[in-house]
């Protein structure tokens, strides 16, 4: 697995200091569902913007008390449906060689 540094990405070691060791890189591996604070870590992202995405419905999770638990699966799609914009095309000069100069 690979994970995100503040050097870049790295092979084999998450950077989720705050959890519990036998928490961070297996839990992400394994079928069960993900906390808020493990799919940004994942991401290497703030929490806020995974809250964002389950208040706006792009990411899927399920709300048990005041904790939110994401599937991987779900966590996936999500990412998958992150997309850059297209870049926005200069505006082009109107051609103006047929039309007469006391027009233009």
């Amino acid at each position: 697995m690979r994970a995100r540094t503040a050097e870049g990405w790295e092979e084999g070691r998450c950077r989720c200091s705050r959890l519990p060791q036998e928490t961070r890189c297996p839990m992400i591996a394994d079928k069960k569902p993900l906390t808020v604070a493990q799919v940004a870590e994942h991401f290497g992202v703030c929490e806020d913007t995974i809250y964002a995405a389950l208040r706006a419905r792009k990411l899927i999770g399920a709300r048990i008390g005041r904790v939110w638990r994401i599937e991987r699966a779900d966590m996936d799609k999500w990412f998958a449906s992150l997309k850059p914009e297209p870049p926005v095309k200069p505006r082009q000069k109107p051609n103006m060689t047929g039309i007469p100069k006391y027009v233009r």
